[in-house]
C-alpha cells in the first residue's frame, strides 16, 4: 500500500478556504497533501455562500456515481482509502466508508496504513478500526470516532476525480494532520504473474471482479480481491503462506441464497502435492468470514479399507454429469477402494470440474479420475447432527435429497484428510459404512467397510 509523509510547512484557515474556492472554479485538486496548521480545523455546517453558486459551477464538484444512479454518494462506498502519496510515510490514516443515508455518513478510520484489517473479522481488526459517525452535505462530511479515549474530529472533502481530502484532529492527543487520498488498486499489489479475473454477480456488490494471483512477496501468499471495473479493491482475503492457487469456486456452499466462495491451494500442481481448502461463507454485508473449524481426535473404530458400494447422484445430475463427473467416471468409481488409516490414506475424484482459474491444467483424457495418497495422513473430525449440519447451523438438504432420510438421518460425525480437504466423510450411527461427499463434483458415494 502507498506509503504516507508527514505534514510539513502549515498554513493558516484562510489558505484552505482560498484553495477551495480555487478549486471551485476550475483549477483542480493539488497532488499534495492539504496542510493545516495548530487548531485550524473545526467540525463545523458548510458555508451558507456555497448555495449562492450558480449550477454550472455546482456541478463541478457534485459526487459523480459510478454504481447506482439513485444513490448520489454510493460511488464512495466501499473502497478502502489510502494516501494518495508515493513517498513514504510514519504516520497517516486511512479509512473505508460503509454507509451514506440522507446526511449521515458512517464508515471506519484506522491511524495506521492498515485499514485493509477492516476486512479480517478479527479482534485486532476491531481494536485497529474504530467507527466513525457524521453529516454530510454537498461535498462535505463532519464526522467524529473515538481514539484512545478521546473524541477525535474528522473531516472529508470529496472531489468528482475519485479523490478525497481528509483531515483528522485531536488536541489532546496532539494529532492535526491531513492528506488527499485516492481509492486502493490492484496496482497497489506486488503479484506474480499468475492473476486470473472473473466477473462475478454478487448481490451485496453488484457486478464485480473476483481477481485471484499470488503475492510476489519473500513466502508466496495465494490471495483473492473483489474489484470494481477500475481495478479497486473492495474487499481481500488472504490464504494459508507458500501456497498457490490450484483454482477458486463461487456457489452457495451453505445454501443460503448468498454466493459464497472456496479456495483449493497446494503446494505443487499435482496430485501428490495435496489439496487444502478454506471456505468464505458471505455474510448479509457482502463481506466473507472464514469456516470455523472444529476439529477432534479422529475415533479409531472409523479406520479402515472401504469399498465404493453405491452413487447417490444429486437431483440436477444428469443436466451437470459432463462438467463435474461423467457416467463413465461414476462407473470407474464404483468398486474403488478407499483407505482410511492412522498414517496412510488413499481416495479418488473427477477433477473435471473448473472453477474462475484459468490456468489450470486440464488432462484430455476421457476419464479425468485421480488418485490421492497421503502418506502420513492427518484428519479433522468432529461430531455433527442433521440438523445442524452445514457450518454447524444448518441442515444440508442437498445431501439428504441425495442420500436419503435412511442414511442422512443416521449422521453423527464428519472428518476429513487435510491432504484433499474437499472431501468430507460422514459417519454414520450403527453403520459399518460412510457418505463420500465431493465439494468439487458435488456427488456423494456410499462406502462400505
Amino acid at each position: 500500500m502507498n506509503g504516507k509523509k508527514t505534514i510539513k510547512n502549515l498554513k493558516k484557515l484562510y489558505i484552505l478556504i482560498l484553495c477551495s474556492l480555487l478549486f471551485l472554479f476550475g483549477c483542480g485538486v493539488s497532488d499534495k497533501p492539504i496542510q493545516y496548521e495548530e487548531n485550524d480545523i473545526s467540525i463545523e455546517e458548510p458555508e451558507e455562500e456555497t448555495a449562492n453558486y450558480s449550477d454550472e459551477k455546482q456541478k463541478e464538484f457534485e459526487i459523480v456515481n459510478t454504481y447506482e444512479d439513485c444513490e448520489k454518494y454510493s460511488s464512495l462506498l466501499k473502497k478502502a482509502w489510502i494516501v494518495d502519496d508515493a513517498e513514504e510515510l510514519h504516520e497517516g490514516f486511512e479509512f473505508i466508508i460503509t454507509r451514506v443515508n440522507n446526511e449521515e455518513i458512517e464508515g471506519y478510520i484506522v491511524i495506521s496504513d492498515a485499514i485493509t484489517w477492516y476486512w479480517s473479522n478479527s479482534e485486532l481488526g476491531s481494536r485497529l478500526c474504530k467507527p466513525f459517525k457524521g453529516t454530510i452535505t454537498g461535498n462535505q462530511a463532519n464526522c467524529v470516532f473515538e481514539y484512545e479515549e478521546c473524541q477525535v474530529e474528522a473531516v472529508f472533502m470529496f472531489y468528482e476525480n475519485d479523490r478525497i481530502e481528509a483531515s483528522i484532529k485531536c488536541e489532546k492527543l496532539d494529532i492535526n494532520e491531513g492528506y488527499r487520498f485516492r481509492p486502493y488498486n490492484l496496482s497497489d499489489e506486488q503479484l506474480h504473474d499468475d492473476i486470473s479475473s472473473t466477473p462475478v454477480f454478487f448481490e451485496a456488490w453488484g457486478e464485480v471482479n473476483l481477481v485471484s494471483a499470488t503475492s510476489d512477496s519473500r513466502h508466496s501468499i495465494p490471495e483473492f480481491f473483489i474489484t470494481n471495473s477500475n481495478g479497486d479493491i473492495l474487499y481481500q482475503e488472504n490464504c494459508m503462506n507458500g501456497f498457490v492457487f490450484w483454482d477458486v469456486f463461487v456457489e452457495d456452499i451453505n445454501q443460503d441464497g448468498r454466493l459464497d466462495i472456496w479456495t483449493v491451494i497446494c503446494g505443487e500442481l499435482s496430485p501428490e502435492g495435496g489439496r487444502m481448502v478454506d471456505i468464505f461463507y458471505q455474510a448479509e454485508n457482502g463481506y466473507f468470514y472464514d469456516e470455523q473449524k472444529q476439529s477432534e481426535e479422529m475415533p479409531e473404530e472409523y479406520y479402515g479399507e472401504y469399498r465404493v458400494m453405491q452413487f447417490c447422484p444429486t437431483e440436477d445430475y444428469d443436466e451437470i454429469s459432463e462438467q463435474v463427473l461423467t457416467q463413465q467416471e461414476v462407473e470407474e468409481m464404483l468398486g474403488k477402494e478407499i483407505v482410511i488409516q492412522d498414517g496412510p490414506f488413499v481416495s479418488y475424484d473427477s477433477e473435471r470440474r473448473t472453477g474462475t482459474r484459468e490456468d489450470r491444467g486440464l488432462s484430455s483424457n476421457d476419464s479425468m479420475i485421480a488418485e490421492y495418497r497421503d502418506t502420513y495422513a492427518e484428519y479433522t473430525w468432529r461430531l455433527a447432527s442433521p440438523d445442524i449440519l452445514i457450518n454447524n447451523s444448518y441442515p444440508d438438504e442437498k445431501l439428504r435429497d441425495a442420500v436419503g432420510e435412511e442414511y442422512y438421518d443416521k449422521i453423527n460425525g464428519v472428518f476429513y484428510n487435510i491432504y484433499l480437504g474437499w472431501q468430507q466423510f460422514y459417519t454414520l450411527e450403527g453403520e459399518e459404512k460412510l457418505i463420500m461427499h465431493s465439494m468439487l463434483t458435488g456427488q456423494n458415494f456410499i462406502l462400505e467397510r
